[in-house]
């Protein structure tokens, strides 16, 4: 949650996932349906213009309709994978349909525009671009690239426009200070005047907020006036992407929060207010529930995730599986500060050198290379890592982070189970003589506590008597060892055993992953062993004796190969 004078700003596709399905089922929209509930099962597509009753779409024959359309509003979940596999499975059939699109999306500005031109035009690459739209730079957007990445990169391969319906904060922030009769001319033409409040719409947000307008009522009405100036800025933005297409009218595809548009209001509502002729097309997503075990249901039934919802909620509905809100990228627990680096780098410390790889900085630099670590979240894998607040990210993989963008940008390139090499320098200031550069391997892996729902109900940690990486040993079920220095946790997903955790204290010192007998195959080590090593593979017998290994060290070189225990 953003607060800025007299206005809060709120991210409302991330809000309204967590009560979804209460929201989906209001019945509020077009009053011929509104009142009529519909029913898929994980993966269908329902048709909620059509209020027969009937059974679920084709994917082909949804595609069929909505290509006919001036404008397609595709709503989302901004973190939840399986929506943007749908909305870019839409996207990639619509490009294929023969009429030209027009990508339109939230997290981009209108400023946006040229970079996203050149992009698409080809003389800038994809790294340019995120700098230029200040995509991960402060202010800019939590979410990663990654995301969004396969519909912009089928824009550009088609060569089909990619725009900014959002409009910058600044301008935002400006408005509502001055109110619309103070507000200039071109002001008012990016966000028109919401107007009056629709009741329906203003209790709709409610409901996404858990009844705010009476808990607290002030924040409430200020978030709910960004919210009307954020719909009629998106709705302006796409009106004028209408009207300088001209002639050519392709379809405007256009990616939001599915707060912006459940229930034909917010944005839909006022693009048809605009313009009555404007055949616009609403798809939004619905969440699943996972069936609950019930003894009384015949053992021969199969039951399956089901999402319920209302067919005002949208045009078409997506009904998309239970991932308890897993993440598909990781989260490294750590916010860049701002400000760039002022010196090159010095060279890294040697890997083999012993421990973590620690050795002194220079003295004579104006300035230490990098950029510090503002902040590092309590369990997050930074800190499990050994970082710490206040020291400065230098390099990630040899490539040099030299500013907010740069080192977010490298991050968002790493996926779960990587191991990434971090050269970090802590204490010492400008110029400081005492300053530590070490170079440490972080393993990405999911954590195993915290407040996200996905790690409560899917992963778990027990605590192992004791641990032998390299016995015949199989590891599948808890000890009953306390934690006194360093121990060893055995890691399950979904009850299966994954991989075990070294710890000391809540650094991570070594990760195996386990095979499906539960025995360690593939080891990372955050902290180098004596020879280098940070990533060890170990092969087995049929028996589970470990017949060899193979060590890197953190510059993926192989080391010697340490006997084996016969």
């Amino acid at each position: 949650m953003r607060f800025v004078p007299a206005l809060v700003v709120v991210c409302l596709g991330s809000l309204f996932s967590a009560r979804a399905d209460e929201v989906a089922m209001l019945p509020i929209g077009d009053p011929a349906r509104a009142f009529i509930t519909a029913s898929g099962n994980a993966g269908e597509f329902i048709d909620c213009r059509d209020v027969s009753g009937k059974g679920p779409v084709s994917f082909e024959a949804m595609i069929g309709e909505l290509a006919k359309a001036d404008v397609v509003l595709i709503g989302e979940h901004h973190t939840n994978i399986a929506g943007h596999r749908v909305e870019h499975r839409i996207f990639e059939a619509l490009a294929e349909t023969g009429r030209p699109l027009i990508l339109g999306m939230e997290f981009f500005e209108s400023q946006d525009d040229g970079a996203l031109g050149r992009y698409v035009a080809g003389t800038i690459d994809l790294k340019e671009m995120l700098v230029e739209t200040n995509w991960y730079g402060p202010g800019g957007t939590n979410y990663n690239f990654n995301y969004y990445r396969p519909m912009v990169e089928k824009a550009r391969e088609k060569k089909f426009a990619v725009h900014g319906v959002n409009v910058p904060r600044e301008l935002l922030r400006s408005v509502s200070k001055k109110g619309y009769a103070d507000v200039e001319a071109d002001q008012a033409r990016l966000i028109p005047d919401p107007g009056a409040v629709n009741e329906k719409h203003r209790y709709v947000i409610d409901r996404m907020m858990s009844g705010m307008a009476a808990t607290m009522p002030s924040m409430f009405d200020s978030m709910y006036r960004g919210q009307t100036m954020w719909d009629s800025a998106m709705a302006a933005s796409v009106l004028r992407l209408r009207e300088a297409a001209g002639p050519t009218k392709p379809i405007i595809v256009v990616i939001v929060g599915v707060g912006h548009v459940g229930h034909g209001l917010g944005i839909p509502a006022r693009l048809r207010a605009a313009d009555p002729a404007l055949e616009v097309r609403v798809v939004a997503p619905v969440l699943a529930e996972k069936p609950e075990d019930d003894a009384r249901v015949h053992p021969g039934v199969v039951l399956k995730e089901t999402g319920t919802f209302s067919r005002g909620f949208a045009d078409y509905v997506c009904v998309l599986p239970d991932t308890d809100g897993e993440l598909a990228y990781p989260q490294f627990g750590l916010r860049l500060a701002k400000g760039a680096a002022t010196a090159s780098p010095a060279s890294p410390a040697s890997p083999g050198s012993g421990g973590s790889g620690a050795s002194q900085g220079t003295s004579d630099s104006p300035a230490l290379p990098g950029v510090e670590l503002a902040v590092v979240t309590p369990g997050g894998i930074a800190e499990r890592a050994g970082l710490r607040k206040g020291d400065r990210l230098v390099s990630i993989d040899g490539a040099a982070v030299t500013s907010v963008d740069e080192g977010a940008i490298l991050l968002s390139g790493l996926g779960w189970d990587d191991v990434s090499q971090f050269r970090v320098i802590r204490g010492g200031g400008a110029g400081a003589s005492g300053a530590i550069e070490s170079v440490v391997a972080v393993a990405v892996l999911p954590p195993t506590d915290g407040d996200d729902d996905w790690l409560k109900s899917r992963a778990e940690s027990s605590l192992l008597d004791s641990f032998d990486p390299t016995g015949q040993q199989a590891y599948t079920k808890p000890g009953k060892d306390k934690p006194k220095g360093i121990h060893s946790r055995l890691v399950t997903f979904d009850k299966k055993p994954v991989r075990i955790d070294v710890m000391n204290g809540t650094v991570l010192m070594q990760s195996w992953k386990l095979d499906d007998t539960g025995r360690p195959t593939l080891g990372i080590f955050p902290i180098a062993a004596a020879d280098g090593a940070v990533r060890v593979q170990l092969t087995r017998d049929e028996t589970g004796k470990v017949t060899g290994q193979k060590r890197w060290n953190g510059m993926g070189e192989e080391v010697g190969l340490p006997s084996v225990k016969k």
